[in-house]
């Protein structure tokens, strides 16, 4: 394959994200979104690439990460994606590639864009019509956001990061998606 243009720097953050080889599924049942999402804060701590917004969807995933340190925010997903493709094709017992090609990755270089693209992985789910409301999607962290996991302060990931996300964050989730919804009617 040949080189990536974009070049991953320390303090910087990416959207990464891939899809199922034509466009098929790359999860199965609910444990396979359990394995895939302990496996993306398992590798995150150890390479210190924090996750800022994710959000698994039945044949793609969306990541939103800070390269914390020299570490290229691109090996996340690459050994995430490589441990969990060995686990998938022996548990359904099939074999080759389960993603299409290499993840793709942008670079998030402004705040405004930041904002945009969190909302953006949190609203997957409502805008495939998998759910009426992001909330009620299991397998994002949208309610971290929200602070509806007691678990995790989510003022303070903004803060650590030196992210300023402006308002309510459902105010802002719920604004682009009424935008979206009038673009469609």
């Amino acid at each position: 394959m040949p080189r990536r243009k974009l070049k991953f720097v320390p303090g910087e953050i990416y959207h990464l994200y891939n899809r199922g080889v034509g466009r098929s599924p790359i999860f199965a049942a609910p444990d396979d979104y359990y394995f895939f999402t302990t496996k993306i804060w398992s590798y995150s701590r150890s390479l210190k690439i924090p996750i800022l917004a994710c959000c698994l969807m039945p044949n793609h995933y969306h990541l939103v990460v800070s390269q914390a340190g020299d570490t290229p925010a691109g090996q996340l997903p690459q050994r995430v994606c490589n441990c969990y493709s060995k686990r998938f094709n022996r548990r359904n017992e099939r074999s080759g590639t389960l993603f299409q090609g290499r993840y793709r990755a942008k670079h998030v270089q402004t705040q405004e864009y930041l904002e945009q693209v969190c909302a953006y992985v949190h609203l997957n789910p409502v805008l495939a019509g998998l759910v009426k409301k992001p909330e009620h999607w299991p397998y994002s962290d949208y309610n971290r956001w929200i602070g509806s996991s007691v678990a995790i302060d989510p003022m303070k990931i903004h803060s650590d990061l030196g992210l300023k996300l402006g308002g309510d964050y459902r105010q802002v989730v719920a604004a682009i998606l009424s935008d979206k919804r009038e673009l469609q009617s």
